[in-house]
């Protein structure tokens, strides 16, 4: 979502927040987290994960060991940091 609304794609972003309503994943308004995850009622890693995401998505070049590091103090697995990266390639 944070991706799509950076994107400025409206389609992606609706299709994702409807996703997580009928999945009904308890949390604030799906359009919150979109438009400002930072500000947002969620978990610090899940905000340090968001942000690993924009960056990839907005300056993937500018990605280096320590964005990657980081996200392991947060106890992200190889495998949920694989993941992040694929979903936001």
């Amino acid at each position: 979502m944070v991706c799509s609304a950076a994107n400025l794609s409206t389609y992606c972003v609706t299709a994702h927040c409807e996703i997580v309503r009928m999945l009904r994943l308890e949390g604030p308004e799906p359009e919150q987290i979109a438009i400002d995850h930072v500000h947002a009622k969620i978990p610090v890693a899940d905000k340090a994960l968001l942000n690993f995401c924009a960056k990839l998505n907005s300056q993937p070049g500018k990605i280096v060991s320590s964005d990657i590091e980081a996200l392991r103090t947060y106890g992200f697995s190889e495998q949920q940091i694989l993941e992040a990266v694929l979903l936001v390639g």
